[in-house]
């Protein structure tokens, strides 16, 4: 993340920027919300980033920029309330800072307030119209508010500044899959996939659109693909399962449902497929199917 227009950034503020350069989209693993955000980075310990940020912050405490870097790492570690304080606070400060517009937007779109977070996504694009973060954002509110026609713009607008941003392409397939739009929804899975392979998500999405093509070869292997990735990806296992059904295998199908559901107790699609499968195989649980307690 960049500085805004005005104001000055600490030295010690502006090398911590490279540890997070991965920006607030890192917070964001929240699937149904904000959909296809790589996780943090293992190695970047954000505890020690935040408290070396507080003490550049009490010594420049009119450093909206340290202030929007802080507010990231905060993003980073689940803190939500405080980065939206931080950013908040930025933006006090420089009522301009258009990348500290945009990080709080996410951190309203994280929390299901799409409202301000399509509010702050819009302002990010006022003061900077070829800031393409601000519009997978704003895309990804209009995609939540089944608002399709806006959010494909603003995809079809961050694809034009950054061709290679595999989220633009992810939250522009969700879209064409929303509309049954299923070739086009593949095309653009495959490359999120190409630029970025080592994400669960656009598996996990090809592999639906693939299913709604009665492709279930493909749709399979593309599921198994995403839960190497992600083993805890109960989304994932919820579909397998529910290819499994489809192809008549229940035990299978039985299994994946009950992992989603240890991942995801509430996974309304794993519950009532364990329920839907055990009405059709009494008695059916993991000792009899493993011979032992899972």
């Amino acid at each position: 993340m960049e500085r805004g227009k005005r104001g000055c950034r600490s030295a010690a503020a502006y090398l911590l920027m490279a540890a997070l350069a991965a920006g607030l989209g890192a917070c964001s693993r929240d699937r149904s919300a904000t959909a296809y955000n790589a996780a943090p980075d293992a190695s970047v310990d954000q505890s020690r980033n935040i408290a070396s940020l507080t003490e550049v912050i009490r010594a420049n405490p009119a450093d909206a920029g340290a202030l929007n870097v802080r507010g990231t790492a905060y993003g980073q570690s689940g803190d939500l309330d405080k980065a939206l304080e931080d950013f908040s606070a930025a933006i006090r400060l420089d009522p301009d800072f258009h990348q500290a517009h945009s990080n709080r937007g996410l951190v309203y779109l994280k929390l299901g307030r799409l409202e301000p977070a399509e509010k702050d996504f819009s302002e990010a694009l006022n003061l900077a119209p070829d800031y393409a973060p601000a519009h997978i954002g704003r895309g990804n509110v209009y995609r939540l508010q089944k608002r399709y026609a806006p959010a494909l713009a603003d995809y079809d607008k961050a694809i034009g500044i950054r061709t290679g941003d595999p989220q633009a392409f992810y939250n522009r397939a969700l879209v064409y899959q929303a509309q049954g739009m299923h070739e086009l929804a593949l095309s653009d899975f495959t490359t999120a996939i190409k630029l970025e392979a080592g994400s669960a998500e656009p598996y996990h999405g090809r592999a639906i659109s693939h299913m709604a093509t009665g492709e279930i070869d493909k749709a399979l292997a593309d599921l198994d693909r995403a839960l190497k990735i992600d083993p805890r990806y109960a989304e994932a296992w919820a579909s397998r399962g529910a290819l499994l059904e489809r192809s008549g295998n229940l035990q299978g199908a039985y299994v994946a449902y009950r992992r989603a559901l240890e991942t995801q107790p509430d996974n309304a699609m794993a519950r009532s497929g364990v329920e839907r499968v055990e009405r059709r195989l009494p008695g059916l649980s993991l000792t009899s199917i493993f011979g032992r307690n899972d």
